[in-house]
């Protein structure tokens, strides 16, 4: 099964640029423009992890999405900010919210360890995502690896 990503980028041939690496990468990937469009996606299809641009020039930014995001799902739906600013100090503790933020210009190697390592890490702490260790056999019932 691929990954599945929701994009959210107000520059739609950044966002286009983003969705060719990701599923050049084996993911399948959503491009929306602005946190609304990008509810409204999750609403409608959940994604595996949202990959957004931390300032939409909406009058909701990405930080507003993670936020809502949390609100709704909690931490079920993994968010990575994707920003080429760094924060302020108002702008912070919303960042340390994120599950990673990833700082552009990153390259396709950078772009898809960190959204297996927040994949992964979801999947790690989530007993119902994992898969169950294998039950031993009853002595007497199978040989012995």
């Amino acid at each position: 099964m691929s990954w599945r990503v929701l994009v959210v980028d107000w520059d739609p041939k950044a966002g286009e640029t983003l969705r060719a690496r990701l599923e050049g990468r084996g993911m399948v990937a959503r491009v929306v423009a602005d946190a609304e469009a990008a509810l409204a996606a999750l609403e409608a299809d959940p994604a595996d992890v949202v990959l957004t641009e931390a300032c939409l020039p909406s009058r909701r930014s990405g930080l507003w999405l993670l936020a809502e995001i949390r609100r709704r799902w909690g931490h079920g739906i993994p968010v990575i900010l994707h920003t080429a600013w760094f924060p302020d100090s108002e702008q912070l503790p919303w960042y340390r919210a994120a599950d990673a933020v990833l700082i552009k210009p990153a390259d396709d190697d950078v772009l898809a360890a960190c959204i297996a390592g927040v994949l992964l890490c979801k999947r790690a702490s989530d007993p119902a995502a994992r898969s169950p260790e294998p039950t031993p056999a009853a002595p007497g019932t199978a040989e012995a690896p």
